[in-house]
């Protein structure tokens, strides 16, 4: 017996649309970081690396490992990067100290974060380490960001040893 191929994608639609409708909705992004904005560039840290002449004094969204002390007020690629001071695979975040001090930016400190801001290729920061900066950051938000409720620990059962 053959089925039509209209008859097999309604029967699919029937079964498939009920599951997708029945997800609860968690909060996911809907948009990319700079979509509602086009004059916006997302970009990874290494294409700023790579090709500092395209993104000069260009506004950009980064995603990285967050630093944030006097000297090391930066945003690298990796965790890694920063715990081995690998500061060119790393750009300095060009941030007044007022700022940088705030107990909801501190709490960014050491963790992933999305940075918004202008790309500088000229400014490598503290002691020129940098591979550039960003700096007239308007944006620093946790990455990623808090959709998801924390796990509780389930309560683990211990076994009694008889003597």
């Amino acid at each position: 017996m053959k089925v039509k191929p209209t008859i097999t994608a309604l029967l699919l639609l029937m079964f498939l649309l009920p599951y997708q409708t029945s997800k609860p909705n968690i909060g996911v992004l809907k948009k990319a970081p700079h979509q509602d904005r086009p004059e916006l560039d997302e970009v990874s840290i290494i294409s700023l690396i790579a090709n500092p002449e395209k993104y000069h004094k260009k506004r950009v969204i980064v995603i990285g490992y967050l630093t944030l002390y006097s000297e090391n007020c930066a945003i690298y690629v990796h965790k890694t990067d920063c715990n081995l001071g690998i500061s060119k695979n790393g750009v300095w975040v060009d941030m007044m100290r007022d700022s940088m001090y705030l107990p909801e930016i501190q709490k960014l400190n050491n963790k992933y974060a999305l940075i918004e801001g202008i790309f500088d290729k000229n400014f490598n920061g503290h002691m020129l380490m940098w591979s550039g900066s960003i700096t007239n950051v308007n944006r620093i938000i946790s990455w990623p960001p808090d959709i998801y409720p924390p796990k509780k620990k389930k309560a683990t059962k211990r076994k009694r040893l008889h003597n």
